[in-house]
């Protein structure tokens, strides 16, 4: 929330804004014209207060385009040099390019706990695998229409039937699993709602007796669940950034996911996994590629290996507090008194009493 800058400008403290996703986006119902009116000065102050800040950091390189792609004023403000730091004493002293500061992955959570430790995989996915022999292909997201989990059902459905036709067995001799797991909660609508439309199309595709589903799985259960999966499928488009896939590598696991939004930037293309567009056939393919057709568990071990390395550069705790440490220290003194600032508040103060008893009048208090 940037809202709070202006006052933080008033006493010359030295403003660090973390941005994950511009607010106005999340922010999508709009349909009525007051509910436009409402965003619009919201909208307006979101930008106006984040440029601000002294410095603005983004969580991935395609967030950093949706930013300014959003941001006009800022965007146009911008220095051309992403890496240089700029003094200004207007209204908007954010005028260099957001910095890129990816989150981290703590590695302390991945030592094996007790928990983690005494329970097996087998018990965890009803009995549908063999650790060590059976291929386990694995989705995790939240149960949620936009993470695109159709996708790994038909991939894997397309999985089989090719090695079925490579190995003259049926689907159902095949061993390998498909797991889809994540956040559910039986209060929300769309969570109950997409695990119904999910299994059926499993139904659909004849696939069920090759599925687990799980549903708010534990930290432990989690990390078991990577330490055995093979190849992990992550179907979400222009996710902002995504740390499932980065967990995920720092597990050993090969990463196949959509090629647009922060994979682009966490996974690299053919060395610790694979960047394909949302086609099922395509996304079963490399799965049979890799898997089936022309196993080489070799290639994969250096895969892993790469991907543990990336994730070690440039996605671990010491990585990310370095940078933002070298964001901090390259922040300018302020002094004085910002009249900008004080503009902003007042009208910041104005515009809210003016929605507030819109509000009023039109709903009730």
């Amino acid at each position: 929330v940037s809202f709070p800058i202006p006052i933080l400008r008033l006493i010359n403290s030295k403003v660090l804004f973390y941005c994950h996703y511009p607010d106005k986006l999340l922010s999508t119902q709009r349909s009525s014209s007051i509910m436009r009116f409402y965003r619009f000065f919201l909208d307006t102050f979101e930008e106006l207060t984040t440029g601000m800040a002294q410095t603005i950091v983004v969580n991935s390189g395609f967030t950093q385009q949706v930013f300014l792609d959003n941001f006009p004023i800022i965007g146009a403000s911008k220095s051309k040099k992403s890496d240089e730091v700029v003094k200004q004493d207007g209204l908007l002293i954010a005028s260099h390019m957001p910095r890129i500061l990816y989150p981290p992955i703590n590695l302390k959570v991945f030592e094996k706990s007790e928990n983690y430790s005494s329970q097996k995989i087998e018990d965890l996915l009803e009995g549908k695998i063999t650790p060590g022999k059976t291929h386990v292909l694995t989705s995790l997201n939240r149960y949620e229409r936009k993470k695109n989990i159709p996708l790994a059902l038909k991939a894997f459905a397309n999985f089989l039937e090719r090695t079925s036709q490579k190995t003259g067995k049926a689907e159902s001799e095949i061993d390998a699993t498909l797991v889809v797991a994540g956040g559910w909660d039986p209060r929300v609508e769309e969570n109950v709602g997409h695990e119904k439309e999910l299994r059926q199309l499993a139904k659909e595709l004849g696939i069920t007796a090759k599925m687990v589903f799980l549903k708010s799985i534990s930290n432990d259960q989690r990390l078991m669940l990577l330490e055995n999966t093979n190849v992990l499928l992550y179907t979400p488009e222009n996710e902002h950034f995504g740390i499932v896939p980065v967990e995920a590598m720092h597990m050993g696991c090969i990463v196949m996911a959509c090629n647009s939004g922060g994979p682009l930037e966490s996974v690299a293309n053919g060395e610790t996994g694979f960047l394909n567009p949302p086609k099922p056939d395509l996304w079963g393919e490399k799965i049979f590629g890799l898997l089936e057709a022309s196993p080489d568990p070799e290639r994969v071990k250096k895969m892993q290996a790469a991907a543990k390395k990336r994730v070690k550069d440039n996605f671990v705790m010491d990585v990310f507090a370095s940078n933002l440490d070298k964001y901090v220290q390259e922040m300018q003194p302020l002094s004085g008194f910002n009249y900008m600032a004080g503009t902003i508040l007042f009208f910041m103060s104005v515009a809210w009493g003016v929605l507030m008893s819109c509000k009023v009048l039109l709903f009730g208090a």
